[in-house]
């Protein structure tokens, strides 16, 4: 019973660590994709 529960509480943090991973990326690479627009943007204007 009580492996049961750590393990339960391992895959929440689990979950949780993943979640916050997985914004982490997708925030990154909206930035780097708004960079990049940026830059383009810069470029063409030239």
């Amino acid at each position: 019973m009580h492996i049961s529960s750590t393990r339960r509480t391992v895959l929440k943090s689990t979950g949780a660590m993943a979640t916050l991973l997985s914004l982490g990326i997708v925030t990154a690479e909206q930035a780097h994709a708004a960079g990049r627009a940026g830059f383009d943007a810069k470029t063409l204007d030239e």
